[in-house]
């Protein structure tokens, strides 16, 4: 947890800490971390292993760098089960053609990969693909109220989240854990 700061979301900057992971515990209404240190760019890839553990709303929102923008990956908003990328061509989620719906069990360990390149970002929760979008023209954004995160973090929204590990990869490498 050296590399990423809790409490950007005005939530405690202490997470509790188990032997398995860090939780992120439901804020008002968000609560999250944000990484340090430079963040990836052109093409990479960012692991997240993560469950959720109670709540009513998202329990992931990955919001990382593509290109000269941003965008976040929505996993179980909107009540629960809306996931998607926010904000292409300002639409959210909840709007544009990478809104799909995934059930996420409460106590369910889910693992996300996000792979980005300059156009295109694809994702994948423990190994199905939900999004692939080319983005080539786009204009990519976030929601203000995940701007904390920037330039990349993880948040929850109304819901308790443990976060077990998080990997981010250029090429075939691993950068950080």
């Amino acid at each position: 947890m050296d590399r990423w700061q809790a409490g950007v979301y005005g939530d405690s900057d202490e997470l509790d800490v188990l032997e398995d992971g860090v939780v992120l515990p439901i804020g008002v209404p968000l609560t999250g971390i944000t990484y340090l240190d430079e963040p990836p760019s052109g093409s990479y890839s960012l692991e997240v292993q993560a469950t959720r553990q109670y709540g009513s709303d998202f329990f992931l929102g990955v919001t990382f760098p593509v290109r000269d923008g941003h965008l976040t990956l929505v996993l179980g908003g909107w009540g629960g089960t809306l996931c998607g990328l926010s904000c292409i061509d300002g639409e959210d989620a909840s709007t544009n053609a990478t809104r799909t719906y995934v059930e996420f069990p409460n106590g369910k360990r889910q693992t996300v990969l996000i792979e980005v390149e300059d156009h295109r970002v694809r994702a994948l929760v423990n190994g199905e693909g939900i999004v692939d979008v080319d983005l080539t023209g786009k204009r990519l954004g976030v929601r203000p109220e995940v701007t904390p995160s920037l330039p990349l973090g993880i948040a929850s929204f109304a819901t308790c989240t443990v976060l077990h590990s998080v990997r981010l990869g250029v090429r075939s490498e691993t950068v950080a854990e």
